[in-house]
């Protein structure tokens, strides 16, 4: 597959806080991705493009060097499916960033968001993908060192519409 890109850390825009693995916990597969207030190590990411589709691609977790995923594994995800890390990669794993709208896009067509409909969520609080996009689907990739600094995705972005 495509080269990995930067490296950032993902960060909610109406909340401002970090998408961080659940108690740090990078051993275990199907560990969720929550909300937390700081930066550090741990809450690396960076994407790499699909070579089968430059509009998408895989979130990897640096630390872990483990792959965001919905919890419905490689299944169309439902509703509100938190997200997980998880090895290896697969369709099931694509998503498009865009940093016009700042939204996530599974390819199955849902977002990144805060879970349980909240716009402003708090520390350990799982996000999940939903259906519609909204204000409380919008983030900013952002410098590990400088959370003020947006950092260049390399994805080929459509808006996120198909």
């Amino acid at each position: 597959m495509g080269a990995a890109g930067s490296h950032f850390v993902i960060k909610h825009k109406t909340s401002e806080l970090f998408v961080h693995v659940l108690n740090n916990s990078i051993q275990m597969n199907g560990t969720p991705l929550v909300f937390n207030k700081t930066v550090h190590d741990r809450n690396i990411f960076t994407f790499e493009v699909s070579e089968d589709d430059d509009e998408y691609g895989y979130i990897q977790h640096v630390a872990s060097e483990k792959y965001v995923h919905p919890f419905s594994g490689e299944g169309e995800p439902w509703n509100e499916c938190p997200l997980v890390l998880y090895h290896g990669k697969h369709d099931g794993c694509l998503f498009n960033i865009d940093q016009d709208t700042g939204y996530v896009k599974h390819k199955e067509g849902k977002f990144f968001a805060p879970a349980l409909r909240r716009v402003r969520p708090r520390k350990n609080l799982h996000i999940s993908l939903v259906d519609d996009p909204s204000e409380r689907c919008e983030f900013e990739f952002v410098d590990p060192e400088n959370t003020d600094r947006e950092v260049d995705i390399p994805c080929d972005s459509d808006s996120g519409e198909d």
